[in-house]
């Protein structure tokens, strides 16, 4: 079976860990520089993870705020500006906002596995594409009716406002134009593009999702 890594970090993230509910917000200058604004929850029970520093040759996955700054310190050109963290009964809510020198610092910490962001240029526009999903492919059905259960009434958001209007398209992962996308809320073109999705709904997509965003 074609299994995507991406997405079976996410499946037993979602299922044995209660992480959920992702949002992103990314703001360039016109210099390449600027910030992301990040918002999630993970499960408590995985608080004790993040302290766990195994590879020192790879960032790690950014818990609290000491995770954070562990991460970074290994990132050239990325900065912490700023961290807070709250909890509930269940989860802990973290934001971080992360200034970055420029999109090709940013690159390494949206994917540290090397293989879901990728940056281009053409002319006098720059595109950022960021896989996603995979797609769910042959992942057992009731394996992926579980997570859709745990994950329902959570999302994942990411937006992008560059310096001139910035356009957003959706492909699969074939590369094939995604020309509307179920219970997603979708702004195409403007000084902010941006796109929100149900987890349940990003999980089902068997053919992937690929977001490119556009300046």
């Amino acid at each position: 079976m074609r299994h995507s890594r991406a997405l079976l970090l996410l499946l037993s993230v979602i299922l044995f860990s209660s992480c959920m509910g992702v949002k992103a917000d990314i703001t360039l200058k016109a210099d390449g520089s600027g910030r992301i604004s990040l918002e999630y929850r993970v499960s408590r029970q995985m608080e004790s993870l993040g302290q766990l520093d195994g590879n020192l040759n790879q960032p790690t996955i950014p818990i609290g705020r000491q995770d954070f700054e562990r991460s970074l310190a290994r990132l050239p050109g990325l900065t912490l500006y700023s961290f807070s963290s709250r909890q509930d009964e269940k989860n802990i809510i973290n934001r971080a906002e992360i200034d970055f020198a420029g999109l090709e610092a940013l690159i390494p910490f949206l994917d540290a596995a090397g293989e879901g962001a990728s940056l281009a240029r053409t002319g006098d526009k720059t595109s950022l594409r960021l896989t996603l999903s995979r797609g769910s492919g042959n992942i057992d059905p009731e394996l992926l009716s579980l997570a859709a259960a745990v994950s329902a009434g959570y999302e994942a958001a990411i937006s992008l406002s560059g310096p001139a209007t910035t356009d957003l398209n959706l492909f699969d992962h074939a590369g094939k134009p995604i020309r509307d996308l179920n219970g997603a809320e979708w702004v195409k073109s403007g000084k902010k593009a941006s796109i929100a999705i149900p987890l349940s709904e990003l999980l089902s997509l068997r053919e992937g999702l690929e977001l490119e965003f556009t300046w």
